[in-house]
């Protein structure tokens, strides 16, 4: 789900996004995978909710 997505923030953050809301992710494990702390992961997918 995460491959080639390095150095492409926009891209990644929707993946982020696309994990935890639609896929069931955790926070914690998105983080994992990504390299990012869960409230790193937290802040993104609120962001993309509200639109921004």
């Amino acid at each position: 789900m995460f491959k080639g997505i390095k150095g492409d923030k926009e891209r990644r953050n929707r993946k982020i996004h696309e994990a935890v809301r639609e896929h069931g992710y955790t926070l914690s494990q998105v983080g994992e995978v990504v390299g990012l702390h869960y409230s790193t992961v937290s802040r993104i997918v609120k962001k993309l909710e509200q639109g921004r």
